[in-house]
């Protein structure tokens, strides 16, 4: 017995092609007849149709789902979400438009409109532009540096306040 149908669907047992598999597109119907996930043998993809969801582990631990309009990968909370690679990682748009890049043993950049705007470095970040915010603590002796040759120095050394200038 090859195929079998049963009361909540069909059983199909080993393979009909002779070479340990089965040929063709195989579709997955809701029950009111509902075209939603598809093998497609011509493309050799699963295509799984508008608000259809690949759900993976006991309690859908891990979605991978498109609603029509948005796309999402969704982690339940179970464990770490890891994504790995032997390379480097890139977050960009179908354009090739870089968002985050991830390089392996290197830097981590950000990307404002595909421009390189923050990475890190074996010295700390670099950042491109300019910066805003709220505020900058520095700790007590810490130094803000400016110019090639630490021109100018401010700093706190935890009793008095400074602004060395260096005499060129």
């Amino acid at each position: 017995k090859k195929f079998e149908t049963i009361s909540t669907g069909v059983v199909i047992t080993g393979s009909d092609d002779g070479d340990g598999g089965a040929k063709g597109d195989f579709k997955f119907f809701q029950t009111d007849g509902t075209l939603k996930i598809m093998f497609d043998a011509s493309t050799s993809q699963f295509e799984f149709l508008d608000n259809s969801k690949a759900s993976f582990g006991n309690d859908d631990d891990l979605k991978i789902y498109h609603d029509s309009n948005n796309s999402a990968i969704n982690h339940n909370g179970t464990g770490d979400f890891y994504i790995q690679s032997n390379n480097n990682i890139y977050i960009r748009n179908i354009g090739g438009d870089n968002y985050i890049s991830a390089i392996e043993d290197g830097a981590i950049e950000l990307y404002h409109n595909n421009s390189k705007k923050i990475e890190t470095a074996s010295s700390g970040i670099v950042v491109t532009g300019t910066i805003g915010c709220d505020g900058v603590y520095m700790g007590d002796s810490e130094q803000a540096k400016f110019g090639n040759s630490d021109d100018i120095l401010i700093f706190h050394d935890g009793t008095e306040n400074f602004i060395d200038v260096a005499q060129n």
